[in-house]
């Protein structure tokens, strides 16, 4: 997945999530751009971010996303891990037959 793409769904979810349409996300964006972005709306982000790229932050990972671009970055990197086993586990299914 493309890092424009991914920030594309990023901003979507933080306009959902902070029930702002006119909200512009950038790489640099954190808690200290948005007066609402407090524990609630991390777990909020956190929960949606996880439903719509298929990925699972534990509670030490999500205290590490302090902007958008570390959010990319995990996303990134947990999405290529994820392909990988789907391709392990897939390939591993395939032997034998």
């Amino acid at each position: 997945m493309e890092k424009e793409e991914i920030l594309t769904k990023l901003e979507r979810i933080f306009k959902n999530v902070f029930d702002d349409q006119a909200l512009a996300i950038g790489e640099d964006t954190s808690p200290a751009d948005l007066a609402n972005w407090d524990s609630l709306h991390q777990v909020l982000l956190i929960s949606a971010i996880q439903d719509e790229f298929k990925v699972v932050y534990k509670p030490k990972e999500v205290k590490a996303l302090r902007n958008v671009r570390l959010i990319v970055s995990s996303i990134m990197e947990k999405a290529c891990k994820n392909v990988t086993n789907e391709m392990e586990i897939g390939g591993g299914q395939n032997v034998g037959q």
